[in-house]
């Protein structure tokens, strides 16, 4: 596997953040532990589970991150650890600081610029001869995706949050696949879920976001980054307005709270 992709954030201030985030809740030594696998590629771990291999890998690139599921890691992935695995680069390499520049390049790098139903997901793993399909759904991607950028729009200090907005191509592909629910004006619960266990409460609530913070409702703590990224997501559900089932209805309602000051 060629892997020429150079990696834009910054390693050191990386760790920073993970460091901060894991004095929450380990100790010292089990911190160094994590540091020194991280920065220097020193595996003093007796419990690191594969997710933490993956996540603190010291080289993360896909040639790499290949020879870690090669010759590392050692227990079995379960089908459930492998859509983990998926969502990782479907855009949650910001829970572990990864810029948005590499989060982009690697979710390019799984599942390309637009949907593929039979697309193979760039690692192996179980050493396994081939890669496998990718098995997160349509919804299962929209949400991941139209969450993030909700979160993104939403807090001014989450700038590295959000890869949808350089994939809108990708959206595009996405929206006559998805379960038409999502965009219904009707109250959902957290119980009300899509046959993939999609929670259609999730996708209603940041497409209103989204929609808000293009139409300026949000206030002042969105600058006009957040606005245009959102504004470029709303083009995109607008020119697919008709086939969105209740989509305009939806879109009615949140501009008419922005225009009333809701």
């Amino acid at each position: 596997m060629v892997d020429r992709y150079v990696l834009k954030t910054d390693r050191n201030a990386q760790w920073q953040k993970l460091e901060n985030l894991l004095s929450e809740t380990a100790t010292k030594k089990q911190i160094k532990v994590c540091r020194d696998y991280f920065l220097h590629g020193i595996d003093n771990s007796k419990h690191f589970t594969w997710l933490d291999r993956f996540r603190l890998y010291h080289n993360p690139t896909l040639e790499s991150w290949q020879k870690l599921f090669d010759k590392e890691i050692q227990e079995p992935l379960t089908d459930a650890d492998f859509r983990t695995l998926q969502y990782y680069f479907a855009g949650q390499l910001h829970q572990d600081f990864f810029g948005i520049e590499d989060q982009d390049y690697y979710f390019k790098a799984a599942f390309g610029n637009r949907y593929e139903a039979n697309r193979l997901f760039p690692l192996r793993i179980n050493r396994e001869p081939t890669p496998r399909r990718i098995t997160l759904t349509p919804n299962q991607l929209l949400h991941s995706l139209m969450a993030d950028l909700s979160r993104y729009v939403r807090n001014p200090d989450q700038d590295d949050v959000g890869v949808l907005r350089y994939n809108l191509e990708y959206l595009d592909s996405l929206l006559l696949l998805v379960d038409r629910g999502f965009f219904s004006t009707r109250s959902y619960t957290l119980q009300d879920l899509t046959e993939d266990k999609v929670r259609y409460a999730g996708i209603q609530s940041a497409t209103r976001n989204i929609t808000k913070a293009a139409l300026g409702g949000m206030g002042p703590q969105t600058d006009a980054a957040r606005i245009q990224a959102a504004q470029a997501v709303l083009d995109v559900l607008l020119a697919h307005a008709n086939e969105l089932g209740e989509f305009n209805a939806l879109y009615e309602q949140v501009k008419k709270d922005v225009e009333t000051g809701g």
